[in-house]
């Protein structure tokens, strides 16, 4: 098991893959208690949601 955990030294990363906003959101679900209870598919999809919408594109 991967013990790293999501923060915003892996941003470099997400951004060279052009994920940005999918990163940012990611990280920022990552450290909002408030999202504990999503499943990880919900904040996936959020994450993903947020990504489309910061490129303008209209969402899936």
């Amino acid at each position: 098991m991967l013990a790293q955990h999501l923060t915003e030294d892996g941003m470099p990363l997400l951004t060279k893959l052009r994920l940005t906003a999918f990163g940012a959101t990611v990280i920022g679900i990552a450290n909002d208690p408030s999202f504990d209870e999503w499943s990880f598919s919900q904040k996936i999809r959020h994450a993903l949601d947020q990504e489309t919408e910061a490129r303008g594109e209209p969402a899936c």
